[in-house]
């Protein structure tokens, strides 16, 4: 009976709410062993107060059963969730992956509700071949039915169109000193199973001021702006067609007015939507680009026509022991091969033993292609509040943590208390 029950189980909880009940006289050791991977977006203290039938582990090693959830923007501004199961010591219940989403407006409360409930869908199968399946009980609801997207035809008055407009400012200052940061963007979006477009405006200002004596003022500022264009056209499981264009100015940079444009083809040789779970993309592209500078460049050039190509390689993988991510970028001038960048950023999180991860990750890249440095004398002051770009053929950044933990394996209790 039990092991039917398991088979129907999932598909049992996705149309009916279940509502759960736990006797006391049932042991701590007669409890699941649970552990949730989520390190963003999940309310942990939440899961534990809405599931105390449960034993939530501090290590993945304790565990009866893995939870690992991965999170995604969609098109229009949702979020799309993957939850995958996977129980140890389990052969008649397979791995599985639930898929729900939530809408833009969702609130935080609804976001966790909503995993929450998927939650305890994943688990139901492994609850019923436990002491707990005397205790479990559901409640048959068609009108909360929850509504997943499908391939289906959806009548959308915005067309799947979403806007996003964005205005931030940060005031800081002293006696002598004055800082302002100021940020402001505005965004449309629109994603479907066969196209992809997106167009942003950006502009940032950042501005100091100092008085170094009663009669003299040194002010710095830093402006840039931009203009961002992508298309992509789905091209099956596997392959992209599309273009990106840009037009920015950069005091920093030395650029009164750039634009390029770049066609570009994209391979991966894992379906697209296992994108969550593992991605190893290939991505090719090549155009032309106009540079107007805003002072004479160390290569004598006020203005000039280029032509780029770049090849990047980004690979991702999330499994039970950790993630990698490792991307790759080349990039280079046909006018001149001997013009280019090459970078190679890592980041590896890997579950080393019972307490114990590892986090390592950096970039370090070859640069010999910035053509944008200016000819004349930096002054001192823009080199010190980073206002001017230097000339560099290489630049690097790295980092590592390393998390042990030990004693008690359970994490049942939440205590909100100061």
């Amino acid at each position: 009976m039990r092991s039917i029950l398991a088979l129907l189980a999932p598909a049992v909880l996705f149309l009916f709410p279940l509502k759960w009940s736990a006797g006391q006289s049932l042991s701590s050791n007669e409890l699941l062993k649970i552990f949730i991977d989520c390190e963003f977006g999940c309310d942990h203290d939440y899961f534990k107060q809405e599931m105390n039938y449960v034993n939530f582990m501090q290590n993945r090693q304790e565990a009866d059963v893995f939870l690992q959830l991965t999170i995604r923007r969609t098109g229009g501004g949702g979020r799309e969730y993957q939850l995958r199961v996977e129980g140890k010591n389990y052969d008649t219940i397979p791995v599985d992956t639930l898929l729900f989403f939530t809408s833009p407006d969702a609130t935080d409360n609804i976001r966790r509700t909503e995993i929450l409930k998927n939650i305890k869908r994943g688990l139901l199968p492994f609850m019923v071949q436990t002491s707990l399946i005397d205790y479990i009980d559901y409640d048959v609801n068609f009108g909360e039915m929850s509504q997943t997207l499908s391939n289906e035809e959806v009548e959308d008055p915005w067309n799947f169109w979403t806007f996003r407009l964005r205005l931030n400012a940060f005031f800081r200052g002293q006696e002598k000193s004055r800082f302002l940061d100021m940020f402001s963007s505005f965004s449309a979006n629109r994603t479907t199973e066969e196209h992809k477009f997106f167009v942003s405006f950006n502009y940032n200002l950042e501005k100091s001021s100092f008085d170094l004596s009663e009669d003299e003022e040194f002010t710095a500022k830093n402006e840039n702006s931009s203009v961002n264009l992508l298309y992509v056209n789905s091209l099956g499981d596997r392959w992209s067609i599309g273009f990106r264009s840009r037009v920015s100015t950069s005091t920093f940079g030395n650029i009164q007015l750039g634009a390029g444009l770049r066609p570009a083809l994209e391979f991966n040789v894992f379906p697209y939507r296992q994108s969550s779970q593992r991605l190893f993309v290939f991505r090719y592209s090549i155009g032309p680009s106009y540079v107007n500078y805003e002072e004479i460049t160390v290569f004598d050039k006020l203005e000039e026509w280029l032509y780029e190509q770049s090849v990047d390689i980004e690979f991702n993988q999330i499994k039970d022991w950790g993630d990698v991510n490792i991307e790759l970028e080349y990039e280079n001038y046909l006018h001149d091969w001997s013009q280019l960048s090459i970078s190679i950023n890592p980041e590896i999180s890997w579950n080393l033993a019972r307490g114990l991860s590892l986090n390592v990750f950096g970039q370090i890249g070859y640069i010999s292609n910035l053509r944008n440095i200016q000819k004349s004398e930096i002054d001192a002051n823009d080199i010190l509040l980073q206002n001017r770009q230097l000339d560099t053929s290489f630049e690097y950044f790295s980092g590592f943590g390393v998390t042990y933990r030990f004693g008690s394996i359970f994490n049942n209790v939440v205590n909100p208390r100061f």
